[in-house]
Parts: structure tokens; C-alpha cells; sequence
């Protein structure tokens, strides 16, 4: 390159750098500080389509670079009387454009609002959003994006959009309000880059709602589409201590509003998320962390989650939700199949369980029966409930007009069958609850041990029945309320901790001893019957007999299990033999014997002394 061309360029250079710095220098002699002060409340109502509301007269700076400053700053709705003004800011500072200033004009490049109350209206949807203006040029612009998105809802045509500067808007110390200055967010910072409308948009900010600071990261390309109600694409992200959420795909902000893309959930304590939500459902337990992957897709009215994996507690689930909001309780419907699954912290996520002495004597909560409406299906390939482990379980959670109801329908476990259910009816306002439990060919004492009652149960193989229903106001007193059935079947086996024959030897001597002295030793049993119905507290035997080769046991009474206490009347019989004739048969031997104390220490008493038959 010749040496003159390059001298030329550098004197290009230094020429230009020199009238820039003589413009910069003549700039407060060059701008109209009076004709700026005119047009910037004027350019504020033109470009906003708002009445503007100035509490003193612009402050004006030209250096280093032009600025205003405003105080108390109102902005309201044409035609709207006494009614607060929609946003209000009591210190607006504005960067205005040199190169427009000089010709006169006035053009913002930033705008910073200090204290600032923003006023959202409710919409008949109940959702909240901003009064909008009826004019200006930032309304035209969406005008004209409606018109695009209207003429082809997929695929807008953005090159009519006009190409109206904003730049960037930064609010310090802001509120949004709602009604009768109701608080919806406190302590509001953030920063809107947007620097045309018909460019991207970005937006980074925080605030304080419900006592947490609650930031959000959002980005859309063409965010003048969303504002025209068409589907364009975004990405934010929500982060708080109780709850993050995430969200990448493609929106829509019309009346319904839309979203389809993939979105992510977190919390830490789903019961925290929902203190934190102000439900009214409230949990007795931390369910632990909960965490949600899942294809979203639908509006205000419904929301499907699709390929959806979540965890509860560390349990992860695989299925589909179908979400409702358009009804006058929501609902919820969908299938999850858990790996494990925790039974006991999955119920507890809508009611207390009786774990605790506080929590037994609490009045059982059943406000979330009347808050949504659920029908889940579940499936584990192992579970756990509370100590009990179950394995293929199948399992239904429905709660609707009232009535919620837990089943699991199929298991496995104690190596055989278990089916179980739970459900309170509130009926006149008052809470009616009912168990059922089925345990069909299952080990039986391995099934009591894990019931907490494992002493001179048989060894067998057997089926146990128990319905129980009945009012409940809490915990404790379902014993008291609680009525129906108990009812069990055994096949041979052995009862481990009794010894028949000593036991037979201290009835015949007719003295009054403890069970447990007769402890050392098991009775062979061919079968085993129990028959009970359980009303106010207490169960009273229908039937109850232990029939082994030496003969039958068979016991009648009361079990008062409010006290554990005892009060049964026992008989021993021989196995018959046949008369004479070969058709008739008459006992061998009786012994009969009361038994009395307490479920832990029962003791024995002979009635009469054994009877031998001629």
C-alpha cells in the first residue's frame, strides 16, 4: 500500500476525532435545554400512548452526556378520572441521544425508574396484567404485529414490524400492586434489554414475593410477537430457596396463553413449596425433594406433561399428567411407574399420618379433598410402606366431590398377596373414614411381626381380612369410632412359644399362671380360624379355633384393645371318637380355662378340672 494513501487515512482519522470532540465541547451551546424539557414529557406520553404526570419541571444535563432527570412520575390511562395511575415512579432518569439532541430531537437510550409502583388490573381469567393504553407509538407497533400475527398465526411476517428504538429500562426498588394497593411483589429489581421492537428481547430481574427472593432470566426473540398473541420462541428461568423452574421452547401470551417446549421443576421440600404457595393443603411430613422433566404443552385452561419423569423423596417416576385449571377445582389425571416407591411420604403430601404422638391427637386435615380433584395411577416394581416392602405393586390415588380414596390393588408381599385401602368420605361435613386389608396366602407371622403383633401367631400359611370403618376426627380415636370385621384363615403350621402339654399340665392342676411360663416349646396346628367383629373399642369373638392331632382349642370373648386388656374363656377338646353305631360321636376330654390380663401378660385360670367322658 503507497505511503500517501496511508497518510490521507490517518489524516481522515484525525479529522473526524476532532470535530467530534468540537461537537461534544459545543453541545450545551448547540441543545435547547428548554425545547428538551418541552419534548420529553410529550415523547414520554407519544412513544407510551399513557397521560404523563410530571411532579416538577425536568432537570436537565448535557455532560458528559445528556441526561433528565424526573420526579414524581406518573403514567395513566387516557379517560381513566381519579383512578390511580398505572405506573408511578418518584425518580426517572433518562439517557437521551446526543445526535438526536443536536438535531433538535429527543430520543431515549436508557430509562431508569427508582421507586417505582407498578398497578395490575385482574382480568376476568383472574390472571393479572398491565392496563394498556389505547394510543402511542408502542401500541401501533403491537397493532401492526396483531395484524401480522392474525394473517398467519405460524409463521408472522416480522418484516412489517416497525423498528421503534427502546433500548434499555432498569427499575430500582419497584412494587406491583394490584386493586386496593395489594402487594403482589416487593423490592422489584431488573433490566430490559430490548433494543427495538422488532428485536430480541432480554430481561434479568428479582423481587421478594411471599417472604423469598424470587429471581428471573427470560429471553425472547421476538418478544413484540408474544405481546400480539403470537407463538414465538422463549426461554426464562425462575429461581427461589422453595422452588426453580425452567422452561425452553415456544410461548404465547394471547387470552389463553400457550407454551409447548420442555420444562424442568426443582424443590427441595415439596411441603415448603407449598407454604410457600399459600395452599391450604398441609402436609404432615416433608415428602423430600422433588424434581420434574417433562414435555409441556397446553394454555390456561389445561396443561399435558408428556415423557415426564419425576422424583419424590428419591423415588423416580415415568409417565404422562394431564393438568386442568378451568373448572371449579382443578384436576389432575395421569399414570407414573416408580422403580421404589415411597407409599407412606406419598400419601403424607396431602394429609397428616399418625406419626407422632402430636400428630395421632391432631384433628386429621382433609381440606385438600375440596381443593383438586386426582386420579393417578401408579405402578412400583418394589415399594415400601412405613417397615412393610412390597413388590409389583399397582396402586390408585382419587380424590373427587369429597372423597378421597388410596388403593393398592395388587401386591406382593410376606410371599404372598396384599391389597389395601384407605379413604376418607366427608359426609354432612364430617369426616368418615374406612381401611380395608386383604393378605391373601401370605406368611403370616412374618405379616404380623410387621404389624407389631407377632405373639402365638402360626407359622402358616394363611389369608387375613379386616375392614374397619367408621367416623374419625383424628387418629387417636379412630380405636374408639372405627366398626366392622377381622376375620383369618391358616393353614398347618406351628405356634412357636406355647407348650401344649405343660400348658394342659397346669390347667389340671387348677392353679393361676402367666402365659409366658408355658413358653418354651410350639403346638403343631393342621389349620387355624379366627372370626371377630370390632365395634366402640372393642372386638368380640365369633369364632376362634386351633385345631392340631390332639385336638381343638377354641376360645370366645372380648378384647377390649383400647386397655390390650383380656377377657376370653378358653376350651381344650380331643379329637372325638365315634359310637358304637359308627354315626354319632362324642367328645374324648374337655378342659376349659379363662384367660385375663393384658395383651402383653395374659393370664390363664382353670374353670373346671378335665372331664372325661364315659
Amino acid at each position: 500500500m503507497p505511503v500517501s494513501v496511508i497518510k490521507k487515512g490517518l489524516i481522515g482519522i484525525v479529522i473526524a476525532a476532532v470535530f467530534v470532540a468540537l461537537a461534544i465541547a459545543a453541545l450545551p451551546f448547540l441543545i435547547s435545554t428548554t425545547v428538551m424539557r418541552d419534548r420529553i414529557a410529550q415523547e414520554i406520553g407519544t412513544w407510551s400512548g399513557y397521560r404523563v404526570g410530571l411532579g416538577a419541571a425536568p432537570e436537565i444535563t448535557l455532560l458528559p452526556s445528556p441526561r433528565a432527570v424526573l420526579k414524581n412520575v406518573t403514567l395513566s390511562r387516557w379517560g381513566s378520572g381519579d383512578a390511580p395511575p398505572v405506573i408511578r415512579s418518584e425518580r426517572v432518569e433518562i439517557d437521551l441521544s446526543p445526535f438526536a439532541a443536536l438535531r433538535g430531537r429527543v430520543s431515549f437510550s436508557a430509562v431508569t425508574l427508582t421507586r417505582v409502583q407498578i398497578r395490575l388490573e385482574r382480568r376476568a381469567d383472574a390472571s393479572y396484567g398491565l392496563p394498556l393504553p389505547t394510543g402511542g407509538r408502542f401500541m401501533r407497533a403491537v397493532t401492526i404485529a396483531r395484524h401480522a400475527v392474525a394473517a398467519n398465526p405460524s409463521n408472522p411476517d416480522i418484516s412489517q414490524f416497525p423498528a421503534e428504538t427502546i433500548g434499555n429500562i432498569t427499575i430500582r426498588d419497584g412494587r406491583l400492586m394490584v386493586g386496593d394497593d395489594t402487594e403482589l411483589l416487593s423490592s422489584f429489581n431488573g433490566e430490559l434489554s430490548w433494543p427495538a421492537v422488532n428485536r430480541r428481547a432480554i430481561f434479568n430481574g428479582n423481587a421478594i414475593w411471599h417472604g423469598e427472593t424470587v429471581s428471573l432470566d427470560a429471553t425472547a426473540n421476538q418478544f413484540l410477537v408474544l405481546l400480539a398473541g403470537g407463538i414465538a420462541p422463549l426461554n426464562l428461568k425462575l429461581s427461589a430457596t422453595p422452588l426453580e423452574v425452567s422452561f425452553d421452547g415456544a410461548a404465547s401470551m394471547s387470552d389463553l396463553a400457550f407454551i409447548d417446549g420442555n420444562v424442568e421443576l426443582s424443590s427441595p421440600s415439596l411441603r415448603r413449596t407449598l407454604e410457600w404457595f399459600r395452599t391450604e393443603i398441609e402436609p404432615g411430613e416433608a415428602i423430600g425433594a422433588v424434581s420434574l422433566v417433562a414435555k409441556a404443552s397446553g394454555d390456561l385452561h389445561r396443561l399435558k406433561l408428556e415423557e415426564a419423569e419425576i422424583t419424590l423423596g428419591g423415588n423416580t417416576g415415568i409417565g404422562a399428567l394431564n393438568y386442568t385449571f378451568n373448572k371449579a377445582v382443578p384436576e389432575l389425571a395421569g399414570t407414573l411407574a416408580f422403580d421404589r416407591l415411597d407409599l407412606k411420604s406419598f400419601v403424607s403430601a396431602f394429609t397428616e399420618l399418625p406419626i407422632g404422638t402430636r400428630a395421632r391427637q391432631s384433628e386429621i386435615d382433609t381440606a385438600f379433598v375440596d381443593q383438586i380433584n386426582l386420579d393417578l395411577r401408579l405402578s412400583a416394581g418394589e415399594a415400601t410402606a412405613g417397615q412393610i416392602s412390597l413388590s409389583g405393586v399397582a396402586a390408585t390415588a382419587n380424590i373427587k366431590d369429597g372423597l378421597a380414596v388410596f388403593d393398592i390393588s395388587d401386591s406382593t408381599a410376606f410371599s404372598g398377596n396384599v391389597q389395601a385401602g384407605f379413604r376418607i368420605d366427608r359426609k354432612d361435613g364430617n369426616n368418615h373414614g374406612e381401611v380395608r386389608l386383604l393378605a391373601s396366602d401370605v406368611d403370616a407371622a412374618a405379616f404380623t411381626r410387621a404389624l407389631g403383633q407377632p405373639r402365638l401367631i402360626p407359622e402358616a400359611t394363611g389369608t387375613i381380612s379386616v375392614i374397619l370403618k367408621g367416623p374419625i376426627e383424628n387418629w387417636e380415636s379412630i380405636p374408639e369410632t372405627a366398626s366392622g370385621s377381622i376375620v383369618a384363615k391358616f393353614g398347618a403350621g406351628r405356634i412357636v412359644g406355647f407348650d401344649f402339654s405343660t400348658f394342659l399340665d397346669r390347667v389340671a392342676k387348677e392353679g393361676f399362671f402367666s402365659l409366658g411360663s408355658v413358653s418354651d416349646g410350639s403346638l403343631t396346628i393342621e389349620q387355624a380360624e379366627l372370626k371377630a367383629t370390632v365395634s366402640e373399642g372393642v372386638a368380640q369373638l365369633e369364632k376362634a379355633e386351633v385345631t392340631t392331632t390332639e385336638g381343638t382349642i377354641a376360645l370366645a370373648g372380648i378384647v377390649p384393645y383400647l386397655g390390650r386388656s383380656l377377657a376370653l374363656s378358653g376350651a381344650i377338646s380331643s379329637p372325638p371318637a365315634e359310637s358304637g353305631d359308627g354315626e354319632d360321636t362324642i367328645p374324648q376330654s374337655a378342659t376349659i380355662f379363662f384367660v385375663g390380663g393384658s395383651w402383653d401378660n395374659p393370664f390363664i385360670s382353670p374353670v373346671l378340672s378335665p372331664l372325661r367322658a364315659n
